[in-house]
């Protein structure tokens, strides 16, 4: 087997992975497999060494999710939630080969990995955009929520997904603007950014737009430097005069300050409903607060919670719209402490290593699973996988602090 061929092949397919945001659902699975695939054949041909230590931590949550099966019986559901998450084992597994002389290129040619991803987001929001402008003209305004969600095909996706993507684009922006030297370089970056963030706006998604908000401010204070703080003030400012302004914004914004029970005779806004999902999820955590209930029955013991309680939430099957709360109620706090000490490893090796976008996604994903079950969608997990673990290679390998 020829091994150029080979070592090209995980290149292409690793510059196809940050620009799979543009390929439909069923293309994807393909390029994810053919990218595993060729991850593996490297390690053979090179003799490479596994990490089974580093690959155990960073897939210890998902072989805690196969563990409660035993003590589920909604079995095929659980088997059906397992093959959604397969990407937390899968991507610990493939870098958790010892591919340094890999990471060493990779890293070096990271801002061409950064620039994909950030214009495969431009792409997928202008292209769709233009497409349903001309079925929904300046109505798409009042429905872009809905038409991404339901009227793409293969390409549908919820618009709290494509928030996340738009997000994550801009921390990728951000980190190639601080090390950019060229202006006309440096002002393509400050326009991509505007773009992107009128159609974070669009989407009208709070909990994206409020992690993004922590982690700028934490790159700011991380940078310390006037020309930064002066680029976050502009960018707070704008915010909160768009959030004041325009009547959508506010209106979804206003909702964080007038949180109530759906029980009362309030508007169901999406506030209300995740503050009282969260009070029926801690009532079903506290029925089995150890274990959990089992990645199969975690979800029907929830229903069974709304049920009698609440009518309106027990019709239309909400999750825990929280990930920590849906790994309480799945796997209990056992369960969840074992992911949090994973993700406190990411932190601390990423501090360690000065691996500043590890640490700014981190704190985004961490943020965002309050208000979202983001690694019990593909469209959530495949990303954070693959990001986290991309990324955690600088912290983990021998390769210099410069790259």
């Amino acid at each position: 087997m020829n091994k150029d061929i080979i070592n090209k092949s995980i290149d292409l397919f690793l510059l196809l992975m940050f620009a799979l945001p543009i390929f439909p659902t069923i293309l994807k699975s393909i390029i994810i497999g053919l990218f595993g695939i060729s991850i593996i054949l490297y390690a053979i041909i090179n003799k490479l060494k596994f990490s089974f230590k580093n690959f155990i931590i960073s897939s210890s949550i998902f072989f805690v999710l196969i563990l409660s099966l035993f003590y589920t019986e909604n079995i095929d559901y659980g088997l059906k939630k397992l093959v959604t998450m397969i990407s937390l084992v899968l991507f610990p597994f493939l870098f958790s080969f010892s591919l340094n002389q890999k990471i060493v290129q990779w890293y070096k040619n990271i801002n061409l990995y950064l620039w994909t991803y950030i214009a495969s987001i431009l792409i997928l929001n202008i292209v769709a955009f233009i497409y349903h402008f001309g079925h929904y003209k300046f109505d798409l305004i009042t429905h872009y929520i809905t038409v991404t969600r339901i009227a793409q095909g293969g390409y549908n996706i919820h618009p709290i997904y494509l928030s996340m993507h738009l997000c994550v684009a801009i921390i990728f922006s951000i980190f190639i603007f601080s090390k950019e030297k060229k202006k006309a370089i440096k002002v393509i970056i400050l326009l991509i950014n505007t773009i992107l963030i009128l159609f974070l706006f669009l989407l009208l998604k709070k909990g994206p737009i409020i992690g993004l908000f922590i982690v700028i401010t934490i790159y700011t204070v991380f940078k310390n430097s006037k020309k930064i703080k002066f680029a976050f003030m502009l960018f707070i400012f704008i915010s909160i005069t768009s959030i004041f302004i325009i009547p959508k914004l506010n209106k979804k914004f206003v909702e964080l300050i007038k949180i109530e029970n759906i029980n009362q005779d309030n508007i169901k806004s999406s506030t209300n409903i995740r503050y009282s999902i969260y009070e029926f999820a801690i009532k079903a955590f506290k029925s089995s607060p150890i274990i959990g209930h089992g990645i199969g029955d975690y979800r029907d013991v929830l229903n069974e919670t709304y049920k009698g309680e609440s009518e309106f939430l027990y019709k239309k099957k909400y999750n825990t719209h929280n990930q920590y709360l849906s790994f309480l109620t799945s796997i209990g706090l056992l369960g969840l402490l074992i992911y949090l000490f994973n993700l406190l490893k990411h932190f601390n090796n990423a501090f360690k290593r000065s691996n500043l976008i590890l640490i700014l996604l981190l704190v985004f994903y961490s943020f965002v699973m309050i208000s979202e079950n983001i690694l019990e969608r593909e469209d959530g997990v495949i990303f954070f996988s693959f990001f986290i673990n991309f990324f955690a290679l600088k912290s983990i390998s021998k390769i210099p602090d410069e790259l």
